[in-house]
Order: structure tokens, then sequence, then C-alpha cells
């Protein structure tokens, strides 16, 4: 990553500051402010942009360019989230601020997505007739296979508009089937544009049938197990619960790794009623997965964050079996309060990681951006993964993103294990934003077992270059017989999804010899 681009200072025109909007929602519930979310992410994309001038009235020019009636007061209430905020507008701040083509449109629709946002409101004015070529357009790209990101969410955007389109079923096999293969090694924003895309298209019968194939027939390839989890969560967008059954199954018959991705899936559709909470078999995975674990051991986050789901006689059941207290009261600790570490101290790392991305984006001595402190709590600490997931996604389409990518990085290296772990978490969230080589660095460093994985795998969402040095310490790592297997598999994927193709072919161990033979077939992560 460019340095001077990476350290970059905004100066900001003289003038009174603008106040950015925040989410006064509490934490512990299951509701946001969509709307202010969506507001604040297009005011600092407005204020931070480094090709635009930040002036209400100069950026209206900009605006209008694009067709887009907006006048320094409509900007003003867009921007505080006092009025909804068309789809088209939320299109035009894309080029006009510099931002990745469709990374604005898809956090929205994430928003809308999860109920946080009203998408009948952002859809009654300002939007333009219908364009009955885009379609087509779009679906020259996506036969080609040479669709981008913001292609794939336009062609499924385009796909809602009607009920039937008529395609070869090869054609659209074809089709659900390269989507999800790059949604499964796509990465930041990138993975964003296609999940939403493939969100979209859970929602159109025809496609929905080629696109629930597509993700099976992805699950149970040879060597995929690393990357299924995000792909698993699509199934999760099928309208009315109809893949919970389905779900449900894989969590009691598949093999640990897609057991453990599709439980995580079911976790999200206890909120919206399509996974009971005293679901017998989500409560018999947790209780077998935390016995599994071992004394001293702390449970990952996913199945704390399933644990904190489950009815309150489940979850009671659940404690009454573990013997470690430190877990027990982990497991209590976070379901009350949302947070998996104390709440005092998720304030004051927050306020830490924050304040330094305000000081670096050049905001320093302004009042102190709330939603920044509140996106950068729940990418850190909220025990739900949507959340985090969420709250990270719109840190990354942000200018804020390799700021506070830099802070996260370094609190990797914290020696309270639980916050250590959650800091690589977050980083592995934000990595398309950060500097590979401080990655490296970071993760080469890294020797606690069970933060190696993770550590590794960040380093393959960054579009920059592995650096040479490191990608031969991987494959040095890799081939040593003696490293642990979960060590390995996060290692041959680093190399895989890097483009390290040589590093694979030299590979003599069996036991990854199947994911080692996918990535070579599948190529490196996507990023655009």
């Amino acid at each position: 990553m460019n340095d001077q681009h990476h350290r970059r200072v905004v100066r900001r025109p003289r003038g009174r500051p603008q106040r950015l909007p925040s989410d006064e929602t509490p934490v512990a519930t299951d509701q946001v402010d969509g709307a202010k979310r969506l507001s604040w992410l297009l005011a600092t994309r407005r204020i931070m942009s480094p090709t635009v001038s930040t002036t209400r009235s100069q950026f209206a020019a900009h605006l209008r360019d694009r067709e887009v009636r907006a006048d320094p007061s409509r900007i003003s209430r867009w921007e505080s989230g006092l009025e909804a905020v068309p789809v088209r507008v939320v299109q035009a701040y894309e080029p006009a601020t510099g931002a990745l083509p469709g990374s604005l449109s898809a956090a929205r629709l994430m928003l809308v997505r999860g109920g946080h946002l009203d998408d009948r409101l952002a859809t009654r004015a300002h939007e333009p007739e219908p364009d009955d070529c885009l379609l087509d357009e779009v679906m020259e790209y996506v036969l080609a296979g040479t669709a981008t990101g913001q292609q794939w969410l336009q062609f499924a955007s385009e796909l809602r508009r009607y009920d039937k389109v008529y395609l070869a079923p090869s054609t659209w096999q074809e089709s659900t089937d390269r989507l999800i293969g790059e949604l499964g090694r796509s990465a930041g924003l990138a993975s964003l544009l296609r999940f939403e895309a493939a969100a979209l298209m859970m929602g159109h019968a025809t496609a929905r049938a080629h696109l629930s194939r597509s993700v099976g027939q992805f699950a149970l390839a040879p060597g995929s197990a690393p990357m299924a989890p995000r792909v698993l969560s699509v199934l999760g967008q099928a309208p009315d619960g109809a893949s919970a059954e389905l779900l449900l199954r894989m969590v009691s018959t598949s093999p640990p790794e897609l057991s453990g991705a599709a439980a995580q899936v079911a976790a999200s559709l206890i909120d919206q009623g399509h996974v009971a909470a005293d679901s017998p078999v989500l409560e018999f995975y947790v209780g077998r997965t935390l016995a599994r674990s071992g004394p001293g051991v702390l449970p990952r986050t996913a199945l704390v964050d399933l644990a904190s789901r489950l009815a309150d006689p489940a979850f009671l059941r659940v404690l009454s079996t573990l013997e470690d207290v430190r877990t027990r009261r982990w497991l209590q600790q976070a379901r009350t309060t949302q947070l998996l570490v104390d709440g005092d101290e998720a304030r004051i790392l927050t306020d830490h990681v924050a304040g330094h991305a305000e000081d670096a984006a050049g905001r320093a001595g302004q009042d102190p951006d709330q939603m920044l402190r509140r996106l950068v709590l729940e990418t850190l600490f909220h025990v739900r993964t949507d959340r985090r997931d969420q709250a990270a996604t719109l840190l990354l389409a942000s200018p804020y993103a390799p700021h506070v990518g830099d802070v996260v990085l370094r609190l990797c290296g914290h020696r309270d294990d639980l916050i250590a772990r959650v800091a690589w978490a977050a980083a592995w969230r934000l990595g398309a934003a950060l500097d590979i080589e401080a990655v490296a660095d970071q993760a080469r460093g890294e020797v606690r077992p069970e933060m190696v994985p993770v550590a590794l795998s960040t380093t393959w969402q960054s579009a920059d270059a592995l650096p040479p040095a490191f990608a031969d310490h991987v494959a040095t790592m890799v081939a040593a017989p003696a490293t642990d297997p979960a060590h390995a598999l996060a290692g041959v994927v680093s190399l895989g999804l890097n483009a390290q193709a040589d590093h694979l072919r030299g590979l003599q161990r069996p036991d990854i010899a199947e994911t080692t033979r996918w990535l070579l077939e599948a190529g490196s992560a996507i990023h655009h």
C-alpha cells in the first residue's frame, strides 16, 4: 500500500466543523439506527474526500453533474439523517468521493437487509427511470466471467425487477457458480459487493434454486472448507427462513468446519424467528463444543454469540455442564452486556483506537466522532458476529479505515489473550485497508497457537502483494512436518490467495493436499 496515501492527513477548509451524526440506540439492543449510520458514511466520505472540495455548495455541483437534484440544504439533511437518502444519491456519492464503485450502495443494502433502514422511503423520490438495457449490458460481463463487484450488484438489482428471466439452465448455473466461487475468495468491500448481490438473488425464485445449488457444491468441494463460512451465509438470506432446516441438519451431520459455519448462520436466523431459540440441535452443539474446548481454553467468539442467543432454559442447561469458572462467567457477561469484554475496558480501548484514528484523519481538536467510537466498539467487542461484520464494513467503506486498522493491528500484540483475539478478528475484517508489511510483521511475531491461524488469514485480505521474505517464511512453516495442521492450513490459504502458486506446487503435505489443489484451481483473492 502506498505509504503516502496510507498516512494521508486531510486538511479541512476553514469554518465551523460539521457535527457528524451518531447512533443513540443502546449497544445491547438488537436494533441500530441505520439511517444515521448511512448518513455518517456519506458525510465522512465527502468531508475527507481526497478528490473533491468538501464544501456543501461545491459538492452539490458535483452531484448535479451526475443528474442528482442537490443543494447545500439537501446535503445537510441527507448527511445528518434528517431525510431519507435516495438510492441515486448514494450511487452518486461513489464517484464523487472516490469510493470503490458500488461500495456505498452495497453498504446501504446491508443496512436494509438487516432491518435497520427503511427501503421504501429511499425509493420514492429522486429515482431515475429504469434502464431496460442495463441488465443486458451487465449480463455480458457476468457471462464472460469478467464482472466486477459493482457489476454483480447491478446484475442482481436489475434481476429483481423481473419475475422471470429466461436463460438456459446451464447458463444460470454457470453464472451462480461463478458468483459463489468469487465470493469464497473475495476480500473486504469486494466480498460485500458479491454477498449483497447473492442476497438479492436469493429473493428471485429462479435464481435462488441455482444459487442454493452453487452454495452446496462449493461447501462440499474437497478442500474448500476454509472459505465455506462466508458462502454458507448466503443460505441465511432465503425468504422466510427456507434454509433453516437444511442448516440445522448440517450442524448435526457435517464435519466440524462445516457444522460450525452452519451453526453460525443458524444463529442469525434465531432473531428472525426462523430458528427456535430453544432448538435442541443448537443447544447440543453449544454444549458439546464447549466440552471439547478443554479446561482453561476460552471458546471461539462465534460460539459465545450462539450461546448468547439461546433461550434462558437452554442457556442455563449449557452453563450447568461447564466446570471452567472463567468460561462460565464470560458467557454470562457476554449474554448480559452483549460485549465480549468488560464494559469499562471496552470503552477505554475504543477511545484509544478512535482517538488515534481521528488524529490521523485530521480531525484533532474537533468534537469527538461518536459514530466512529460506536463502530469501533462494535467491530472489536460486540458479541454478535453480524454486528461486528456490519460495523467493520461501515468502517472499511469510510476514510477512517486505514487509521483504525493501524491501531487495531497494534492491539493484536496485547498481552491479554482475549483482547488480542478480538483485535485479530477485527484486523481480519479491516484487512483490505491495512499495510501488508505491517500485517506480515505482526503475523510473523504471533506465537500464541490459537491466534496464528487468524493472523495468517489476515494477510490475504490485503490487496498488496505478500512480501517475498514472509511468503518464504510461511512456505517453510507449512512444509515442516511438526507444524500444527491448523497452522499449516491457514498458511496454505494465505499463500494460495496471495498468488503464491509456485510455493503451493512445492508442498508435500497430505493433510492439506485437497485445499492446496483447490487453491491452485481457484486462483488468488479478489479485491474489486
